[in-house]
């Protein structure tokens, strides 16, 4: 099963005003396998997403990343694995590099289905 729909696709992409920051969001759609699979397909989504972030139209929307003004968000829908949390920690000096940040959530997708529900 494929972590992503598109892997040259932002899955979501918020700019936040008051906080002034841009945060890429990638969601996870299924379980993390602890596979050689899983863990490029990861990779390569990040590197899509630095590419995006460092690119003359981001430039031009946004004005130029910052570690302080540029979040990649990767949010996982299912429990985490062990391995998952080691990859984003060693991802997180490359995308530093890239003039970013790298955070991670855990959104349980049966909890969203819940609260979207209620609305």
């Amino acid at each position: 099963m494929k972590l992503f729909t598109e892997i040259e696709k932002i899955d979501i992409l918020g700019r936040c005003k008051d906080d002034n920051y841009v945060e890429l969001v990638m969601v996870l759609t299924a379980p993390f396998e602890d596979s050689k699979e899983h863990l490029a397909e990861l990779q390569a989504k990040v590197q899509y997403y630095l590419e995006a972030i460092n690119s003359e139209q981001f430039e031009e929307e946004f004005g130029r990343p910052s570690i302080n003004t540029v979040r990649i968000l990767v949010q996982c829908l299912h429990p985490p694995t062990a391995v998952l949390l080691k990859v984003i920690d060693l991802l997180t000096p490359q995308v530093e590099k890239y003039n970013s940040q790298l955070r991670f959530e855990y959104k349980d997708w049966q909890e969203i289905l819940q609260e979207m529900k209620k609305r």
